[in-house]
């Protein structure tokens, strides 16, 4: 090799620094950051609800956007924690669009009313997600007419199980509202054993809660129960997360207020619902509580106002 060429070869300098593409997008650098610069979307977030292990996965329209600045966007969310799907499926959980018309991107995606828990949001969530290093509520980044749109959707049918059993417990609620009304007299009695325990009494058969969770198909579900009062914001909270979107928790309340219907004494202690199969350890457990110890459910108080359950309601 010639003394000139090497000369050459020596004045080269390599510049082994990672690339960095940077395109701005709002308030947001959109580059090509090292892997320690990813939010990570599985911690817990600042606002109240959002799971610790909640994953945010989001389908990105593509309609409304160049194609090399989608890719950008693609890989932007894939390189700050978000998980991308290429189509929509019940694994998505948010819809990002820069489409600002909810009824166009109904009828460029027909499959979206199959998916209610989809929410539906513009791409500054995206952006304040990954400035904030959390999921962020959605409210205030949603689609115009979004909840328009899914209030009409919602007041299609419901899954079978879940319509079926919050139908069964307002139906029955009223039944036993006019029960109560006309029948003053206590239908049943408490004994105390000599150990200090209490044993529940209807019609002189003690109640054996061992027989109870281990036979969950045999309880009966009288019209006529004796809990009205602890059942009513157990169904209430059951209807409120159906109409809200959310059939996982609808189905949680609805069976917790069942459970609470097969009862065949009236609750006045809490060690009577403690352990109880269908009822669980959470946060119906905590209902249940406030209500014997005031009478009311706070929680449900507020969210029979809540303007976004008024609307979607209707």
């Amino acid at each position: 090799m010639s003394v000139a060429k090497k000369a050459k070869i020596e004045r080269i300098t390599v510049d082994t620094r990672p690339s960095c593409q940077c395109y701005s997008m709002g308030s947001v650098n959109m580059c090509q950051k090292p892997e320690d610069s990813k939010i990570d979307l599985r911690q817990e977030g600042s606002k109240e609800g959002y799971h610790k292990d909640y994953k945010a996965t989001v389908f990105i329209v593509k309609e409304g956007i160049q194609n090399k600045r989608f890719c950008v966007i693609h890989k932007f969310a894939s390189n700050n924690g978000f998980i991308c799907e290429e189509k929509l499926s019940e694994r998505v959980t948010h819809m990002i669009s820069e489409l600002r018309d909810m009824g166009q991107l109904s009828r460029l995606y027909p499959s979206l009313s199959s998916y209610h828990h989809i929410k539906v949001v513009s791409m500054q969530w995206l952006y304040s997600c990954v400035r904030k290093k959390s999921l962020l509520p959605e409210e205030e980044f949603t689609i115009p007419g979004y909840y328009d749109w899914l209030s009409q959707k919602m007041q299609q049918p419901l899954k079978a199980t879940t319509f079926h059993m919050v139908s069964q417990i307002q139906e029955e609620k009223c039944h036993s509202e006019s029960y109560l009304s006309h029948n003053d007299e206590e239908p049943l009695r408490n004994d105390a054993h000599t150990d200090g325990s209490v044993a529940f009494m209807t019609e002189h058969v003690p109640f054996d809660k061992d027989h109870f969770n281990s036979n969950m198909l045999e309880r009966n579900a009288p019209l006529k129960h004796f809990n009205l009062q602890l059942m009513e914001p157990l169904a209430f909270l059951s209807d409120y997360w159906i109409v809200m979107g959310d059939e996982r928790r609808s189905l949680a309340y609805a069976k917790a207020a069942a459970t609470i219907k097969c009862l065949p004494f009236p609750v006045t202690m809490m060690e009577q619902v403690i352990d109880l199969k269908g009822i669980g350890t959470g946060h119906s457990l905590k209902v249940l509580q406030e209500t014997l110890e005031t009478g009311t459910c706070r929680e449900m108080v507020v969210k029979k106002d809540f303007e976004k359950y008024k609307v979607m309601k209707v």
